[in-house]
């Protein structure tokens, strides 16, 4: 201190206690030491480290957060980092946050998070809060860390493991793997149904545990066999499989740990029962084969056109009378047997279907025999051509036809005299034919009107509104929907962009019960090659229920897959509309049997309107006439009337029928009752619809109208029989037969100028069945076809003519 004038009185200071200001400093430059070494860990590190306060909000920077998301500093403050989030996790992110915070617990979360580019990565997030001394919160620090690829491999993982059970329980063969002491450590669904257990109750247990004593010492002897060699092992093995034995082709081998040692045995056992069945009926087909030929003298050739050389089959040489040794296989040896007038024309129709020029090489010729005759021989054959069209061999058969060649000259002598006869009375027939060519001309009229109403009716279901779609299955188990119209929305209510990049969409609508029917009617379609048809129902997201039936055709593709192109359609209108068919079918049935009543009444009234006309007829020919259209009618009528009793106007039962009408027409004939006896004999359950009842009345009618008429002249007794059998093949024979003077020993059906039998075989035409005549102690006709309704199942069933659609294929 100084005075006024400038000098010093006295001093004055203070002493301080520097040494917690230097501790002070060490903390802090170590501190700044450690905050350096932490940045240069978090930023080396692959994980973001995060750091928020004890309320849980972000106050500091995380620079590895912004780098991955594209956020600014002030964008990841607070709450704000949630931005970076998926929507889909934000909420649920916020709570468990929220929850952590106020109860003081680890955090422990996944999320995802959009990184810079615009993808989301999945993020596993663990924050741990930091405590004062005084156990509160001071701080929250936590990690960030990317788990996409783990995530990914995971799901790459349980795909692959799901394809690969996919794969072995769809495969036919029995898939199975042992360890060494014989027990199950895989085994697919085929395997387990063999042994006939489920594959839980399979896996951990041997051989002898699952089946007998026998079967399990021939399985564990092939086990030991690999084991012991080390070597893969094939056999055959016929096994017991539900009471029937099985041949199955096992391969069997050892399997190897990481260091090669082995482990156990990997099995793959194929069913070839139906391969082993299929090749003994191939060799009993080859037998047969070669008794047919001998016993219908047919052989087998085959020309190599490069070389020139022909195979003969020995049966083929002994046709000519020579052994096999006698002919070389060379064609110009073999064709100098064939006859010098037809050689020209033989190679020409050869040379004409090698060249494309017709569809079959197909000629009629002869060839020398070795005893110096001439023989007919038919070739046939088919030209075989490569991948570039050119033809390299010819196969084809030869058939010994002299007999028939022979027949066909003695038939040729028949016709020229019956053609003479033909002659003397076409005049007679003139007026027949032309009334037959105006049922022709009207036929034609009525099929060339069917074909423009089919035409019309093929255009109709072309264009029915529907869904089309192509639908691939791929070899690897995926599937999925190529191309699909937008009408998918009227029936599925979905887009086409919807199905078409996640087909599960469409069988996620198909109801509960009719899934598994539809998967089985698609593996049948793939499997077979078949069309595929369903009907089934589909469940909307209001709770409706619609009907909709699909239907498509299946196409190989060349990587082993399959394609579907079809339809789909909504037919719950017609479900409905079935309903209420079914309920007005009652009235429907009174309205046709008023139908046959009244058309039996009319019938009828022709029938008495003729009968007077023909009793006031004094020409006996125009009488005949009016007689024999007078029964056609009340054939016909009788039909009407068993209709009109029945209570299913589909089809009459014929027995009855027969009865009846035969009687009225033996009634019709004024003959003593002892004098020519009737008898039928007739399967009571088999029926006829209205379609066939009537020709076949009409059949009969004149069969036994001519019976009776020219069969037993004055006071010849005999007999009538009428029998419907219907042979095991599934087809209805109808016969009639007599015991009279017969037909002349040359009759020609096919050449009758007999008005009835003409009828009779116009009618068989319309059954398109086959009319046969056997001339022998009595003389029969027999009538072939196959009937629409042959048993009692269909007359008595009672079920609706509507069909019922049923969920599934």
């Amino acid at each position: 201190m100084r005075d006024e004038a400038g000098q010093l009185l006295h001093y004055e200071g203070f002493v301080e206690d520097i040494r917690n200001r230097m501790e002070r400093h060490a903390i802090e430059v170590a501190l700044c030491q450690s905050e350096a070494r932490y940045r240069t860990l978090v930023t080396a590190s692959a994980q973001i480290v995060w750091i928020a306060d004890a309320e849980g909000l972000i106050q500091d920077d995380i620079p590895s957060w912004r780098a991955f998301t594209g956020q600014t500093e002030a964008e990841i403050k607070g709450w704000n980092w949630l931005a970076a989030l998926h929507p889909d996790d934000r909420d649920r992110t916020r709570h468990l946050w929220s929850e952590a915070v106020q109860k003081t617990k680890t955090y422990l979360t996944e999320y995802r998070v959009r990184s810079v580019t615009g993808e989301y990565h999945q993020f596993a997030v663990r924050g741990v809060p930091i405590l004062n001394n005084d156990g509160t919160v001071r701080e929250w620090v936590g990690t960030c860390t990317d788990i996409t690829i783990q995530r990914q491999a995971e799901a790459a993982l349980q795909r692959n493991n799901t394809i690969f059970y996919s794969i072995i329980d769809t495969s036919p063969d029995l898939i199975f793997v042992k360890d060494l002491e014989g027990r199950f450590v895989l085994a697919n669904i085929r395997t387990a149904n063999w042994l006939g257990v489920l594959v839980a109750e399979l896996l951990g247990k041997q051989s002898s545990e699952l089946c007998s004593e026998s079967v399990a010492a021939v399985l564990e002897q092939g086990d030991r066999q690999v084991i012991m060699s080390g070597q893969p092992f094939t056999y055959e093995e016929t096994l017991p499989c539900q009471g029937e034995p099985r041949t199955l082709l096992t391969t069997k081998c050892p399997w190897f740990d990481a260091a090669g040692n082995v482990v156990g045995v990997i099995g793959i056992s194929r069913d070839i029962s139906e391969r082993r069945q299929t090749e003994e009926a191939l060799r009993l087909a080859q037998n047969r084969y070669t008794l047919a030929s001998q016993a219908g003298q047919v052989g087998v050739w085959d020309w190599d056109l490069n070389t020139n050389e022909i195979y003969l089959d020995p049966i083929l040489k002994t046709i000519l009378g020579y052994a096999d040794h006698e002919i070389t296989n060379h064609l110009d040896d073999w064709g100098q047997y064939v006859y010098a007038e037809d050689a020209p024309a033989v190679m020409a129709a050869a040379q004409a279907h090698i060249e494309g020029q017709s569809a079959e090489f197909h000629i009629e010729h002869r060839m020398h025999h070795k005893d110096g005759s001439l023989r007919w021989i038919l070739a046939r054959g088919t030209v075989l051509r490569d991948e570039h069209g050119t033809p390299y061999r010819m196969m084809g058969t030869d058939t010994d036809i002299t007999c028939l060649k022979q027949a066909e000259a003695a038939i040729r002598a028949l016709n020229a005299d019956l053609e003479q006869r033909v002659e003397e009375r076409t005049q007679a027939l003139e007026a027949m034919n032309l009334e037959l060519l105006r049922e022709v001309a009207e036929r034609r009229r009525t099929e060339a009107a069917l074909r423009q109403s089919e035409e019309k009716f093929r255009r109709l279901a072309e264009n029915v509104p529907g869904v089309i779609y192509r639908y691939v299955w791929h070899p690897d188990g995926r599937d999925e929907f190529t191309y699909i119209n937008p009408r998918c929305w009227e029936i599925y209510e979905l887009s086409p962009a919807e199905i078409l990049k996640n087909a599960q969409l469409m069988w996620l609508r198909v109801h509960p019960d009719d899934v598994r029917g539809i998967e089985e009617g698609v593996e049948l379609s793939r499997l077979r090659m078949q069309p595929f048809f369903a009907e089934y129902r589909i469940c909307m997201p209001d709770g409706r229920v619609k009907w909709i039936q699909a239907y498509s055709q299946p196409e190989a593709l060349p990587d082993g897959g399959v394609a579907w192109d079809g339809l789909f359609i909504d037919v719950s209108d017609r479900k409905a509309t079935e309903e209420q068919l079914r309920l007005s079918l009652c009235e429907k049935e009174a309205l046709l049997a008023e139908i046959h009543h009244r058309v039996k009444n009319n019938l009828q009234i022709i029938s008495s309107l003729l009968n007077l006309q023909a009793n006031r007829v004094d020409d006996p020919q125009t009488q005949r006439a009016l007689e024999d259209s007078w029964s056609r009618i009340d054939s016909m009528a009788l039909v009407h009337e068993t209709l009109y009793q029945t209570q299913d106007f589909s089809h009459i039962r014929f027995s009855a029928y027969l009865k009846n009408l035969s009687t009225n027409l033996f009634r019709s004939y004024t003959r003593p009752s002892d004098q020519i006896k009737l008898e039928v004999k007739a399967d009571e359950h088999l029926c006829l619809s209205l379609d066939q009842a009537i020709p076949c009345g009409l059949i009969v009618n004149e069969l036994i109208t001519n019976a009776l008429k020219h069969g037993f002249p004055q006071e010849r007794v005999g007999l009538v029989a009428i029998a419907l059998t219907t042979r095991p093949d599934g087809k209805t024979v109808l016969s009639v037969s007599n015991d009279g003077v017969g037909l002349p020993a040359q009759f020609n059906l096919k050449q009758t100028r007999s008005m009835g039998l003409r009828l009779v075989t116009s009618l068989v035409e319309q059954l398109e069945g086959t009319l046969e005549l056997d001339q022998g102690e009595l003389t029969t006709f027999r009538i072939i076809f196959e009937a629409a309704l042959s048993s009692d199942e269909a007359y008595s069933s009672g079920a609706s003519p509507l069909p019922s659609a049923q969920p599934g294929t």
